[in-house]
């Protein structure tokens, strides 16, 4: 079989193609096409041009480049990532100071990401952004920041939100092995610093745009609501001692709540309250029974002295409570046969199981 360079006569994606065969398929677009065509197209589009001034360029790639984003544009919408990402890939030859298949060529490439590639996957996602934030300066005039601002931070806090639910479960799963409580600590700074790093990278460009400004903040909200997990989740997350200790992590949100502070003076960080044995019964901080729990403590409990009694309390004992018996399984068996009675009672009364945020969460 021999196989010579082409060009989709669809899609315009380079392939190499059997040139026996009069027909074949592009693995981009699957589009059938003919080999002869394909190969002609190829030829003729890789022909290098002598314009004015003895100054020799390839007539193909800028031209290409814009085909495969018009590809690329059209597989992001239909929520295709792996085709999108292919042909952010290829446009990103051809166009290295575009912002957009810079910053897309990464962002589909980390949300494809196996679990154990999301820690390093995530620090990829960080260099991106410092990269397309920078390009869409440059390039990008004034009228169109805010779009494509809006359009990255909407990603961007999808993407995180993604990453983290799927690296907890995978946590969760494996924490029996001793190595894992830091690698998630690991994990977990990780993703939020992809909110960090735009934040950051949106203050150093943009700092007098209040509406830029104003997305930069949300990003720093969105990524201490993440962070407060650390404390809600002290019964499966141990301190390694290792740069991702409570104190190292405490410093963090105020350094960030700080930064929020100066756009926002009324905001209050994210405080260490979680509900301690029913995370650990339920292993997730976010999950249905919780929310049902949380908003209970919340607007039930927290209104009457005796409420706010026993969370005081409760407060109190927990924590120790689940370090001593959280890891054994007949400490969650006892505790689940009780909340699940509580649960499904304050269900009945009324007390809703949907997403719910600490009243110190910022979303």
């Amino acid at each position: 079989m021999a196989l010579v360079p082409a060009i989709c006569t669809q899609c315009g994606a380079q392939i190499e193609v059997d040139n026996t065969h009069e027909a074949g398929i592009c693995k981009y677009c699957g589009t059938a096409f003919v080999i002869e065509k394909a190969i002609n197209t190829y030829n003729v589009r890789n022909v290098v041009n002598v314009q004015s001034g003895g100054n020799t360029i390839n007539i193909t790639a800028a031209d290409q480049s814009n085909k495969y984003i018009m590809m690329a544009r059209k597989y992001k919408i239909n929520g295709d990532s792996e085709k999108a990402e292919k042909f952010y890939t290829l446009a990103l030859e051809g166009q290295p100071d575009n912002w957009e298949p810079n910053f897309y060529s990464t962002y589909y490439s980390v949300m494809r990401a196996d679990d154990e590639e999301i820690p390093v996957k995530a620090n990829q996602m960080q260099s991106s952004i410092v990269v397309s934030v920078e390009l869409m300066k440059e390039n990008v005039s004034d009228d169109g920041w805010i779009t494509n601002i809006c359009e990255m931070h909407g990603r961007l806090m999808n993407l995180s939100t993604c990453l983290f639910n799927s690296y907890r479960a995978y946590f969760i799963a494996n924490r029996k092995y001793s190595n894992e409580n830091r690698k998630y600590n690991y994990a977990v700074q990780a993703i939020v610093g992809i909110l960090y790093r735009f934040g950051e990278q949106l203050e150093v460009h943009f700092s007098s745009n209040r509406q830029i400004m104003d997305m930069a903040v949300g990003s720093w909200k969105y990524a201490l609501s993440i962070r407060q997990t650390f404390f809600a989740g002290k019964p499966i997350y141990n301190n390694s001692g290792n740069g991702d200790s409570k104190s190292s992590v405490r410093a963090e949100i105020e350094y960030y709540a700080g930064k929020i502070k100066a756009f926002d003076p009324a905001y209050k960080a994210p405080k260490a309250k979680g509900c301690y044995i029913a995370t650990c019964v339920y292993g997730s901080y976010d999950c249905p029974q919780v929310w049902t729990l949380r908003r209970f403590r919340d607007d039930t409990l927290n209104g009457t002295w005796y409420g706010r009694a026993f969370i005081k309390c409760y407060y109190a004992v927990s924590p120790t409570l689940v370090k001593w018996f959280g890891n054994h399984k007949w400490f969650r068996a006892f505790w689940k046969k009780y909340l699940d009675k509580i649960v499904k009672k304050l269900n009945r009364l009324g007390v809703e199981s949907t997403r719910y945020y600490d009243e110190s969460f910022p979303y």
